[in-house]
């Protein structure tokens, strides 16, 4: 696999991400239920949405943060992500483990 980070390989350069952030959720406020179902069915939303804020090293760094005693990043990336995670957020999806 070629040089990089994790970071890098998820996302690409940090426009595609920005990029990528605005299609998503532009797809949900136009959503005709079709638009959602390509980004769970087909983009795997759920799961890159959980990567980006939830992983150590997701794009949001958001768990970085947060074990350093800061808040997560106030940025339209993050205010993009946040959203979509909203919006296609199902009761009972997030299950967090206990860190000993």
């Amino acid at each position: 696999m070629g040089s990089g980070s994790r970071r890098e390989r998820l996302t690409g350069p940090p426009d595609c991400l920005h990029d990528l952030l605005w299609l998503a959720y532009l797809m949900m406020l136009e959503n005709d239920g079709k638009n959602e179902q390509q980004l769970r069915h087909y983009a795997n939303i759920e799961a890159w949405l959980m990567d980006y804020w939830f992983d150590d090293e997701g794009s949001s760094l958001a768990s970085y943060r947060i074990s350093q005693d800061q808040w997560p990043l106030e940025d339209v990336k993050n205010s993009i992500a946040m959203w979509l995670l909203w919006l296609l957020l199902r009761p009972g999806a997030i299950i967090f483990s206990q860190h000993s």
